[in-house]
């Protein structure tokens, strides 16, 4: 018994109890660090989200195309109410980031995006009904 006592009492054992304090003290400020860490990356992507769907209710058309942009490149469903309003808007874009192309074509880009599928037309900048019944009646069926 008397050599437990002396093991528990050397410098060795007593430098790894202080150490392993230590790593626990540490161990509770990374996880907190982590833990407002994450809380900030969720606030911050709900502000994004909240920014994609004022951006595609937007009635300026750059605005709405930057939308369709940001809805597609998430690949979020919650963006295919808001991508399907409104969808034969054939106005077109002299902007240089979406020179010649219309908001029409930017919102189906961004739902052949979203969905991963598309219809068997072409998505040209003139509004097509056989692509928008197709997009409508994919969010139709994944409701």
């Amino acid at each position: 018994m008397k050599d437990e006592i002396e093991l528990w009492e050397t410098p060795n054992v007593c430098a790894l109890n202080k150490l392993s304090k230590e790593c626990t003290i540490e161990m509770k400020s990374w996880s907190l660090i982590w833990f407002f860490s994450s809380i900030l990356i969720l606030a911050i992507s709900c502000n994004e989200d909240k920014k994609t769907i004022r951006l595609l209710d937007s009635t300026e058309k750059y605005d709405i195309m930057r939308g369709a942009f940001k809805a597609g490149e998430s690949h979020d469903r919650k963006f295919v109410p808001y991508l399907l309003k409104n969808t034969a808007d054939p106005r077109i874009s002299n902007s240089l980031d979406f020179k010649g192309s219309s908001v029409y074509q930017q919102k189906m880009i961004a739902l052949r995006q979203i969905y991963n599928t598309g219809p068997r037309v072409a998505i040209t900048y003139k509004p097509g009904s056989i692509a928008i019944k197709f997009y409508a009646a994919l969010f139709e069926q994944s409701k």
